[in-house]
């Protein structure tokens, strides 16, 4: 129990005294219901329950990256309380970037291109939410740097180097400067 984050009450419609705890910097919340035993004069657990938000904003989110509703991701990501204790940010950046990658290419086949930059910026949205560079995926001088970086846990060199190419691609007519920062660091993550 976290005595700082701990509350009871008495529910008069079922006859319950009931206490709930929330674990701190954490939305995980433990609640466990007694009824009175006036026999023994003790208070007798009958149920407990658990639930935790932001596990459950988490679980939405992605969800909404695998059905590619990257903007509507970013913004329930907004809604995850003490987000540290839920995700790594990095990690984070590189699910939005695969999923909007994934999107993006969908699009681009249906020759949809303003929506395939859209999920791209819609991945940069996510990427500022969880205090990461918006560009960070265009940042690595070379492989030791990419090598080094906390990214490289979560997203493979190959496959960084290949979205970084078809954003290249996706871009090139309506961004030049970045389509080519695209191509430039897939170039530089190609030389392994």
């Amino acid at each position: 129990m976290n005595p700082v984050k701990t509350f009871s009450w008495f529910d008069e419609e079922e006859d319950l005294v009931v206490v709930a705890s929330q674990y701190p910097f954490s939305t995980s919340t433990n609640t466990i219901s007694y009824i009175w035993d006036a026999e023994t004069l003790i208070l007798v657990p009958v149920g407990t329950t658990g639930e935790d938000y932001s596990d459950d904003q988490l679980s939405l989110v992605d969800s909404l990256l695998e059905t590619g509703e990257i903007g509507q991701a970013a913004e329930t990501l907004d809604t995850v309380m003490y987000p540290a204790r839920y995700y790594n940010n990095e990690e984070m950046s590189c699910k939005f970037l695969i999923a909007a990658h994934t999107a993006s290419i969908v699009a681009f086949k249906e020759g949809n291109i303003q929506s395939a930059m859209q999920y791209y910026e819609e991945a940069c949205s996510a990427f500022e939410r969880v205090s990461c560079n918006m560009n960070w995926c265009c940042t690595f001088e070379s492989v030791e740097h990419f090598q080094e970086s906390p990214f490289s846990e979560f997203i493979s060199m190959y496959e960084l180097s290949s979205i970084l190419s078809d954003y290249a691609v996706i871009f090139k007519n309506d961004d030049q400067i970045r389509a080519r920062s695209f191509a430039w660091c897939a170039a530089v993550l190609g030389e392994y």
